[in-house]
C-alpha cells in the first residue's frame, strides 16, 4: 500500500471517528432529555389525577353532591380553571377522558392551537394508546400514538372513584427536534473541519509521502528486481521474505518457501559449517559472513552458491532478522571442477600412453589402466573386460575396487541384458546414471553385489573384433559427462593400440616359423588329399553323386546303391530326381534350375524313392564344383535320415514331457542360491533357503533317477535288485514320516496290520514304490483330503494300498496310467510329474513277483494296490 492511500486512509478513519464520537454524544444527550421529559410528564398527568381526585371528595365531602353528579360538577370546575392554560412547549397537551360504549370520549383538552374536545375513538382503535392504558387502570409512559395518529412521548394515569383517565403528552418531533438540528451542526461542523485538516495535513505530509514513496519504490525495485537472490529470515531460520531471483534459484514459489527455514534448501553437509556463523553474527561476534554454500532445489539437486549474510537490529540493537544477499556460482563450480577433471585426464592419457610404449605386458597395462580411470574420474570401481575366443563370454581381465574372487576368475556373458553387453552392440560410450531404474539392460550381479549405481562402459576396439569393454562404476549417483565419456574412449583406444600391437609382433614371429611349415605340409596335402576324398567317398554311408555342367549324374559312390538299389549304370547320365518321390521331383528341379544359375549352395529335406518304390526322408545338398572361378559340376549328396527323424521326434516328446520338472526345482535352486549369494539375510532366513534348496534338489534327484531307471529299461537293462527281509509297515512309516511336515493340508491315516510277515525285496526299490504312490495321492489331491495307507495279508500275499479323495480318474484315463510320460491331468500345470513313476513303479513289482491295480473313480479318488509274495521261494 502506498503512502499516499495510507494517508487518505487515515484522514478517512478520522472523519469516522469524530462522526462516531459526535453521533454517540448526541445519542447519549437525547436519552437523557428524553428520560427528562418523561419525569416531567409522569409529575404532570399524577399531579392532575390526584387533583381531580381531591375536588371530587371535597365536592362530596362538603358541597354535599350527589354521587350520580359529583363527575359532571368535578369537571365543570375543571374546564373552567383550564380555559386559560395553553398547554407546555409547542405540542405539550393535557387531557381527560372517560370510556363511554366501547368508546374513548374526550372530555378535556388544551393546546396552543386548539381547545376543542378530540373526537371520540374506538376503545380498541390502534390510535389515543396512552389513554386506553389509562382507562384501563394502568399508570405508567409509554411512546406510541395519540388520538390525531401522531407519535407521542406521554405519562398516562386512572382518575380512581371517577373512571376517567388522564394523559399528559408531548410529540416525539418536538422532543427530536433540537438533537435533529445539533446533530447537523456537528456534521456540518465535523465535515468542515476535516476538510480543513485534510487540506493542511496533506500541504504538510504531501513532499515527506513523495519521499516515502520514493524511497519505497526505489527498495522495492531492488529487491523484487535484482538479479541476485535475497531472502530475510527471523533468528530461528524461517524465511519471511524473498525475492523472485531466490524463488528462480532454488526453484520453489514464494508460498512454498514461506513455510520453510533456510534449512530446509540448505545442503546438510553445509549446515554444521553454516550454524556457527549464523549463530556469531546473532550474538554479536561478528556482524556478517560470506559462504560458498550449496543449496538443494525443488526436485533434489544440488546447486552452488555465494551467500552473503548480515544482521538487522532495531534501535536498541536488538537483532531483529537476517538478510542474505545469495549468487548462483554452480556454472563457476562446475567449470572449475571441469576444467581439474580435464587436467586429470589428460595427464592420466599421457602416463598411460608412455607406459604403452614401453615393454610392459598387456596385464600389467590393463591393471595401470583400471587404477587411472578409477583414480581420474573419482569411482569406486573400474575395470576391464576382455571378449574371450569362446562366443559370448567376457572375462574381468583386470579391475580396481571389486571384491576378491572377482578379478581374474569372473565369466559374464556378451548378450544385452547386461551394461557391458549393450555396450559390445553400440558404437558410442553407454552411460547409466541409475542402475536401478535403467530399462535398456539390466544390471549384472558384478554390479549389483558391489552397490552399483551409475557408471559409463566403451569399447576397447578391435581390428577384426573387440578386445573388450572398458567400464567405471560407483555407488554414488552420478550424470557423466561428455568429456569423461571422451576420458574413457582415450583410455580404450590406447589400450586398442597396445592389444594390437602386441598381437601384431607376436603374428609376425609366428608367421615367420610357419611358413616353412605350410609349404611342407600343403605338399603333403596335396598328394594325400586324392586319396582322402576316394577313401570318404567309398565308406561314407551318404549317397554322393557327382553332377555335369548339365545338371546330370556323371558318377556315385557305393552308398547310393546301398540306399537306393540302383547300379551305377542304371542311373548314370540321368536327372537326379530319378531318386526322388514323385511329389518332390517339381520342387527338385526349380532347386536345380536355381543352383544351376546362381551357383549357390542348396539344402533341402524331401522323400527319396528306391528302386522298388519305397520312401525314406532325406537330407540333400548340392555344393558347386570349382576351379579357378569356372563351375565344373556340382556333389549332389543324400543322407537317410530316418532314424535322426525318429530319435528328434522321441526326444522332443521326452524333453517336452521332463523340461517342465526339470526347470521347476532348478529354477528354485537357482533362484535361492542367488539370493543366498547376494544379500544379507538372518541365519534363520538363510536355513530356511537352505532347506528349500536341498528339498528342491531332492526332487530333482528324483526325477533324475527316475530318468536313468526308464533309460535302463529301454537300452534293455533290467533294474538291480538287492534282496533282503523287509519290513513293510516300517518302511510305510518311514515314507509318510516327511509328508505330514510337507503336506499340512492332508490328513495321514494309516491302517497297518499287526505283526504282519517280512517280505523278501529290495528295500529301496520299495521305497521308491510306496514313495511314487503316496506322493500322487498328494499331488492329485490338491484341495487336500484324507490318504489312507493300508497293509494286509491275502492268502500268500502281502497287499498294500494308498487311497485318496482327488481327482480321480476316467476309464480312458486308466487304460495308458503305465505308459511311459503318461499324466492323467496333464492340462494342470500346478500338477508336476515326469509321468514315469508308475511305470518305473509297475516294473519294480512285476520284478518282485507282484501285481500294480488301479481302482478309480473320476473326481472322487484313486486306491492304488500292490501285492508281493510273503515267501522267499515265491519271489522271482
Amino acid at each position: 500500500m502506498g503512502e499516499r492511500r495510507r494517508i487518505t486512509l487515515l484522514i478517512v478513519i478520522m472523519a469516522l471517528i469524530a462522526v462516531i464520537v459526535s453521533s454517540i454524544t448526541i445519542v447519549v444527550l437525547y436519552n437523557t432529555s428524553l428520560e427528562q421529559q418523561r419525569e416531567r410528564l409522569v409529575e404532570i398527568a399524577q399531579s392532575r389525577a390526584r387533583l381531580i381526585e381531591v375536588m371530587a371528595r371535597h365536592e362530596s365531602d362538603y358541597q354535599g353532591t350527589p354521587a350520580d353528579q359529583l363527575g359532571e360538577t368535578t369537571l365543570h370546575q375543571l374546564q373552567e380553571a383550564h380555559t386559560q392554560f395553553m398547554g407546555f412547549g409547542d405540542t405539550g397537551e393535557f387531557t381527560l377522558a372517560k370510556l363511554e360504549n366501547d368508546h374513548i370520549v374526550f372530555l378535556l383538552s388544551h393546546r396552543h392551537d386548539i381547545l376543542d374536545t378530540p373526537e371520540n375513538i374506538p376503545f380498541d382503535s390502534e390510535l389515543a394508546e396512552p389513554m386506553q392504558r389509562a382507562l384501563s387502570g394502568e399508570s405508567g409512559t409509554v411512546i406510541g400514538l395519540d388520538y390525531r395518529g401522531e407519535r407521542v412521548l406521554a405519562a398516562y394515569e386512572p382518575v380512581r372513584g371517577l373512571g376517567l383517565g388522564i394523559v399528559a403528552k408531548i410529540d416525539m418531533v418536538e422532543v427530536q427536534a433540537p438533537f435533529v438540528r445539533a446533530g447537523i451542526m456537528v456534521g456540518i461542523s465535523t465535515l468542515v473541519f476535516v476538510v480543513i485538516g485534510t487540506l493542511l495535513f496533506r500541504n504538510i505530509g504531501t513532499p515527506l509521502v513523495a519521499s516515502l514513496e520514493k524511497s519505497e519504490a526505489l527498495y522495492r525495485g531492488t529487491f523484487e528486481r535484482a538479479a541476485t537472490g535475497i531472502a530475510h529470515a527471523d533468528l530461528t531460520g524461517k524465511l519471511i521474505k524473498i525475492n523472485p531471483a531466490f524463488c528462480e534459484i532454488v526453484g520453489y514459489t514464494p508460498e512454498e518457501l514461506l513455510t520453510m527455514s533456510f534449512e530446509d534448501v540448505t545442503h546438510p553437509e553445509d549446515l554444521k559449517i553454516e550454524r556457527p556463523l549464523l549463530k556469531a553474527i546473532v550474538n554479536g561476534e561478528s556482524e556478517t559472513y560470506v559462504l560458498e554454500k550449496r543449496y538443494i532445489r525443488k526436485g533434489g539437486s544440488p546447486i552452488w552458491v555465494q551467500l552473503n549474510v548480515s544482521l538487522v537490529r532495531d534501535e536498541e540493537r536488538q537483532p531483529q532478522y537476517t538478510i542474505g544477499v545469495v549468487s548462483d556460482i554452480t556454472g563457476r563450480k562446475a567449470a572449475e571442477k571441469d576444467r581439474q577433471a580435464r587436467e586429470r585426464q589428460q595427464a592420466a592419457l599421457a602416463r598411460l600412453g608412455q607406459m604403452a610404449l614401453s615393454d610392459i605386458s598387456i596385464q600389467d597395462l590393463t591393471d595401470e589402466a583400471t587404477r587411472l580411470v578409477a583414480e581420474t574420474l573419482e569411482v569406486e570401481y573400474s575395470k576391464v573386460l576382455e571378449v574371450l575366443d569362446t562366443p559370448q563370454t567376457l572375462f574381468v581381465r583386470s579391475g580396481m575396487g571389486w571384491d576378491d574372487g572377482y578379478v581374474g576368475k569372473i565369466w559374464t556373458g556378451t548378450d544385452t541384458e547386461s551394461q557391458a553387453g549393450y555396450t559390445l552392440k553400440t558404437d558410442k560410450p553407454v552411460i547409466v546414471e541409475d542402475l536401478a531404474t535403467e530399462t535398456r539392460f539390466s544390471g549384472p550381479p558384478l554390479l549389483t553385489n558391489h552397490g552399483v549405481t551409475s557408471g559409463i562402459s566403451v569399447i576397447i576396439p578391435g581390428q577384426e573384433k573387440p578386445y573388450g569393454v572398458l567400464g567405471a562404476h560407483t555407488r554414488q549417483r552420478r550424470t557423466f559427462t561428455e568429456h569423461d565419456a571422451n576420458f574413457m574412449q582415450s583410455v580404450a583406444n590406447v589400450l586398442a593400440e597396445a592389444v594390437e600391437r602386441k598381437r601384431k609382433e607376436n603374428q609376425l614371429r609366428a608367421y615367420s616359423g610357419q611358413l616353412e611349415e605350410m609349404v611342407e605340409q600343403r605338399t603333403a596335402e596335396l598328394v594325400e588329399a586324392k586319396d582322402r576324398v576316394e577313401t570318404i567317398l567309398n565308406n561314407t554311408p551318404d549317397g554322393v553323386l557327382l553332377l555335369g555342367p548339365e545338371g546330370l549324374i556323371e558318377t556315385c559312390n557305393p552308398a547310393i546303391s546301398s540306399l537306393f538299389g540302383y547300379t551305377p549304370e542304371e542311373i548314370l547320365h540321368k536327372s537326379p530326381t530319378l531318386l526322388i518321390a514323385s511329389q518332390h521331383q517339381e520342387s527338385l528341379n526349380h532347386v536345380l534350375e536355381r543352383f544351376l544359375t546362381r551357383r549357390q549352395t542348396e539344402r533341402l529335406e524331401m522323400s527319396a524313392q528306391r528302386k522298388d518304390t519305397s520312401l525314406f526322408d532325406a537330407d540333400i545338398a548340392l555344393a558347386a564344383i570349382k576351379d579357378a572361378g569356372t563351375i565344373l559340376g556340382a556333389v549332389f549328396t543324400v543322407r537317410d535320415i530316418s532314424r535322426s527323424k525318429e530319435v528328434e521326434r522321441m526326444k522332443d516328446e521326452f524333453l517336452a514331457t521332463a523340461a517342465h520338472e526339470l526347470r521347476t526345482p532348478l529354477t528354485s535352486i537357482r533362484g535361492f542360491s542367488e539370493i543366498l549369494l547376494t544379500r544379507d539375510l538372518t541365519n534363520e532366513r538363510a536355513n530356511s533357503y537352505l532347506q528349500m534348496i536341498n528339498n528342491q534338489s531332492t526332487h530333482l534327484a528324483r526325477i533324475i533317477d527316475d530318468l536313468l531307471d526308464i533309460s535302463r529299461l529301454e537300452a534293455g537293462n533290467a533294474l538291480d535288485l538287492n534282496r533282503e527281509p523287509v519290513d513293510i509297515n516300517k518302511l510305510i512309516l518311514e515314507v509318510v514320516q516327511p509328508f505330514l511336515d510337507t503336506s499340512p493340508n492332508h490328513r495321514f491315516v494309516l491302517n497297518l496290520e499287526g505283526d504282519c510277515p517280512l517280505v523278501y525285496g529290495d528295500p529301496f526299490r520299495l521305497n521308491q514304490v510306496i514313495q511314487n504312490l503316496i506322493s500322487n495321492a498328494v499331488k492329485y489331491s490338491p484341495n487336500g483330503g484324507e490318504i489312507t495307507t493300508s497293509s494286509c495279508t491275502n492268502g500268500q500275499m502281502l497287499e498294500v494300498s494308498v487311497k485318496d479323495e482327488g481327482i480321480g480318474m476316467t476309464a480312458e484315463q486308466q487304460k495308458h496310467i503305465y505308459d511311459r510320460f503318461f499324466r492323467a491331468d496333464a492340462s494342470n500345470t500346478s500338477i508336476g510329474g515326469t509321468g514315469l513313476g508308475l511305470t518305473i513303479s509297475k516294473m519294480i513289482v512285476e520284478m518282485h513277483g507282484g501285481h500294480l491295480t488301479v481302482d478309480s473313480q473320476h473326481k472322487r479318488g484313486s486306491r492304488f494296490i500292490f501285492t508281493l509274495p510273503m515267501d522267499r521261494e515265491s519271489a522271482p
